[in-house]
């Protein structure tokens, strides 16, 4: 699994991290993990400028 996040601090990035890789066992296994590339932007203005909490787009 390839996991590109950006945005925050550090703390905030190792969290998420943490969170998207036990998430990605739990519901995928590791045989669907190996093809998968996820990239996270964390903004905290997203709601304010957007309307929305999160977006996802897949490919």
């Amino acid at each position: 699994m390839l996991l590109h996040i950006k945005g925050s601090n550090k703390k905030n990035r190792k969290l998420v991290e943490a969170a998207v890789w036990w998430y990605a066992e739990k519901l995928m296994g590791k045989r669907l993990m190996s093809g998968l590339e996820i990239n996270i932007n964390l903004s905290k203005t997203l709601l304010n400028k957007d309307g929305n909490e999160g977006t996802a787009i897949w490919e």
